[in-house]
Protein backbone atom coordinates (compact mmCIF):
# COMPACT_ATOMS: atom_id res chain seq x y z
CA UNK A 1 0.00 0.00 0.00
CA UNK A 2 2.97 2.48 0.47
CA UNK A 3 3.20 2.76 -3.21
CA UNK A 4 0.07 4.65 -4.13
CA UNK A 5 0.61 6.97 -1.31
CA UNK A 6 4.21 7.84 -2.44
CA UNK A 7 2.60 8.19 -6.12
CA UNK A 8 0.05 10.64 -4.98
CA UNK A 9 3.36 12.29 -2.28
CA UNK A 10 5.39 12.88 -5.68
CA UNK A 11 2.45 13.72 -7.92
CA UNK A 12 1.47 16.47 -5.98
CA UNK A 13 4.87 17.98 -4.99
CA UNK A 14 5.40 17.91 -8.93
CA UNK A 15 2.45 19.61 -9.54
CA UNK A 16 3.19 21.89 -7.06
CA UNK A 17 6.68 22.95 -8.12
CA UNK A 18 5.53 23.42 -11.50
CA UNK A 19 2.59 25.61 -10.75
CA UNK A 20 4.86 28.14 -8.65
CA UNK A 21 6.96 28.38 -11.42
CA UNK A 22 4.85 29.25 -13.89
CA UNK A 23 2.87 31.51 -11.03
CA UNK A 24 6.22 33.21 -10.91
CA UNK A 25 6.83 33.49 -14.83
CA UNK A 26 10.50 31.35 -14.85
CA UNK A 27 11.30 30.72 -18.26
CA UNK A 28 11.33 26.55 -17.97
CA UNK A 29 10.44 24.77 -14.64
CA UNK A 30 12.36 23.71 -11.86
CA UNK A 31 14.37 20.20 -12.69
CA UNK A 32 12.69 19.62 -9.61
CA UNK A 33 9.38 19.35 -10.89
CA UNK A 34 10.06 16.77 -13.57
CA UNK A 35 12.17 14.70 -11.04
CA UNK A 36 9.27 14.67 -8.43
CA UNK A 37 6.82 13.30 -11.84
CA UNK A 38 9.13 10.85 -13.43
CA UNK A 39 8.99 9.62 -9.85
CA UNK A 40 5.37 9.26 -9.55
CA UNK A 41 4.94 7.13 -12.49
CA UNK A 42 7.92 5.39 -11.45
CA UNK A 43 5.64 4.30 -8.55
CA UNK A 44 2.32 4.45 -10.96
CA UNK A 45 3.32 4.08 -14.03
CA UNK A 46 -0.64 4.37 -15.21
CA UNK A 47 -1.05 7.78 -13.34
CA UNK A 48 -2.02 9.72 -16.20
CA UNK A 49 -2.35 12.86 -14.46
CA UNK A 50 1.35 12.24 -13.82
CA UNK A 51 1.95 11.97 -17.43
CA UNK A 52 -0.15 15.07 -18.31
CA UNK A 53 1.76 17.20 -15.91
CA UNK A 54 5.60 15.53 -17.26
CA UNK A 55 3.90 16.68 -20.81
CA UNK A 56 3.93 20.16 -19.33
CA UNK A 57 7.05 19.96 -18.11
CA UNK A 58 8.40 19.12 -21.19
CA UNK A 59 6.51 21.51 -22.80
CA UNK A 60 7.42 24.45 -21.06
CA UNK A 61 11.08 23.22 -20.96
CA UNK A 62 10.70 23.38 -25.33
CA UNK A 63 10.84 19.66 -25.14
CA UNK A 64 7.79 19.76 -27.44
CA UNK A 65 8.04 16.06 -28.71
CA UNK A 66 8.86 14.91 -25.50
CA UNK A 67 5.32 16.44 -24.28
CA UNK A 68 3.55 15.17 -27.15
CA UNK A 69 4.64 11.58 -26.09
CA UNK A 70 3.35 12.57 -22.68
CA UNK A 71 0.37 13.68 -23.46
CA UNK A 72 -0.50 10.91 -26.20
CA UNK A 73 0.64 8.53 -23.29
CA UNK A 74 -1.93 10.17 -20.53
CA UNK A 75 -4.66 9.81 -23.31
CA UNK A 76 -4.04 6.15 -23.75
CA UNK A 77 -4.39 5.55 -20.11
CA UNK A 78 -7.15 7.46 -19.71
CA UNK A 79 -9.46 8.35 -22.39
CA UNK A 80 -11.35 10.85 -21.04
CA UNK A 81 -8.79 12.89 -19.90
CA UNK A 82 -9.27 16.34 -21.46
CA UNK A 83 -7.05 18.01 -20.42
CA UNK A 84 -4.12 16.15 -22.04
CA UNK A 85 -6.35 15.91 -25.61
CA UNK A 86 -6.49 20.14 -24.83
CA UNK A 87 -3.03 19.72 -24.50
CA UNK A 88 -2.08 17.89 -27.93
CA UNK A 89 -4.24 19.62 -30.26
CA UNK A 90 -2.60 22.77 -28.91
CA UNK A 91 0.49 21.43 -30.05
Amino acid sequence: QAEPREARYHLRMGIAIYLRAKARGDAAPPAGAQRALQKAVAFDPKNDEAWLYLGHVALAAGEKERAKRCYQHAVALNAGSGDAKKALKAL
